[in-house]
């Protein structure tokens, strides 16, 4: 093998120096890079990293970032483990039993029936027009009926019935009212008759058969008063004068729970029902291609 060591005889010779691993130039382009790399470092982050994301969005790699740092998830509950579920506390109304006394009551209303009562009212003899407006108000409908029945001769007292029915446009009635002048003679009873006849009408027309006291107080002449469902119902004797009486029918809200219920099926304080003109109109409607 050849080797540096000199053979028998021979003296040693000066080698040339070996170059350093390691240059001038290696060690400037160490350092640079050092600093560049640190100021680069400086620039990503300031601004709350904001050159460092757009730089990632830049590069495309944002969303692998972005998994990275997602948080992550709760540990799902084995099998074997029950979900505890919040406590719920319910108000006491939610589970006590409701008080139906202050929810409401039944009520009685006249709706729908002046033309049909009218027309009823005619046809057991009490003659009149029929409801149509009022020639006072004609916001107001009614139907009236006036038998004015006067002697022939003699000193006889005038026999009268009057019957009128006031209300809504759309039929309901508001109240109504009976006026009977009978005194004791065949025009008297005749009058008192058509009195007995309309009581029994309206009881018909309206399915109020719990009124029998009120067309036995009619037949006796008696005086009645009474309220039934939020209806007022009372024959009185006028005192200003002999064979005078009064009928009057018509709803009263004195108690706040019939006053309640009313209010609540009133329809002007409904919201208004759109026709199904409109809305028909506003439907699409299909082309013809």
């Amino acid at each position: 093998m050849p080797s540096d060591s000199p053979q028998p005889g021979q003296k040693w010779q000066d080698q040339p120096p070996r170059p350093p691993r390691f240059g001038g130039g290696g060690v400037f382009v160490v350092v640079f890079l050092s600093i560049a790399a640190c100021i680069g470092l400086v620039v990503l982050l300031a601004n709350e990293r904001q050159n460092l994301k757009a730089m990632t969005r830049w590069l495309g790699v944002d969303h692998y970032l972005a998994a990275l740092h997602e948080a992550p998830r709760p540990p799902q509950p084995l099998k074997s483990q029950r979900n505890l579920s919040p406590t719920v506390i319910l108000p006491d109304h939610f589970i006590r039993e409701p008080d139906i006394g202050v929810v409401g009551v039944f009520v009685r209303e006249m709706r729908d029936l002046g033309p049909a009562f009218c027309a009823a009212f005619d046809s057991s003899g009490i003659s009149n027009e029929g409801w149509k407006a009022s020639q006072v108000d004609r916001s107001t409908f009614e139907c009236l009926s006036e038998d004015l029945v006067r002697p022939i001769g003699g000193d006889e007292p005038t026999a009268s019935f009057f019957f009128i029915a006031k209300g809504q446009p759309d039929g309901e009635i508001n109240s109504i009212r009976m006026k009977l002048i009978a005194p004791d003679t065949d025009a008297g009873r005749a009058s008192h008759d058509k009195l007995v006849n309309a009581v029994s009408t309206l009881i018909h027309e309206t399915g109020w058969s719990d009124l029998a006291q009120l067309l036995d107080s009619t037949r006796k002449l008696s005086d009645y008063t009474t309220i039934r469902f939020g209806m007022s119902y009372k024959f009185t004797k006028e005192f200003t004068g002999e064979d005078r009486y009064n009928l009057i029918i018509l709803p009263i809200n004195k108690d706040p729970l019939v006053k309640r219920a009313r209010e609540y099926f009133d329809r002007s304080n409904w919201l208004p029902v759109p026709s199904l003109s409109g809305q028909m109109m506003r439907l699409p409607r299909a082309t013809a291609s």
